[in-house]
């Protein structure tokens, strides 16, 4: 299967202020205090958990063989959450 998004790939994303939902895109705050770490992540949503009123998510890359996923990372909170994808440009055909 290919990736959904690529190098060249250019995303719009809306703020939602909903749990995100199975297979969404998300953009998320890196939680990683190593400065040379990128600031955001994008990755799928592929599980969520929920505790109460708060709301967990396992996310994961499409390349599995390279992506940081939720075993790496940890849950994601969704206070860590800036936004969905919406929609997506790319050159590729």
């Amino acid at each position: 299967m290919e990736p959904t998004l690529h190098d060249d790939s250019t995303i719009v994303i809306r703020r939602v202020r909903r749990p995100p939902r199975l297979g969404e895109i998300v953009v998320f705050r890196n939680g990683s205090p190593d400065v040379s770490d990128p600031a955001f992540l994008v990755k799928r949503v592929t599980a969520l958990e929920r505790h109460g009123s708060d709301v967990l998510c396992y996310v994961s890359g499409d390349n599995v063989a390279e992506a940081l996923t939720s075993a790496t990372l940890g849950l994601i909170s969704i206070d860590r959450i800036i936004g969905v994808m919406f929609f997506r440009f790319s050159s590729r055909t």
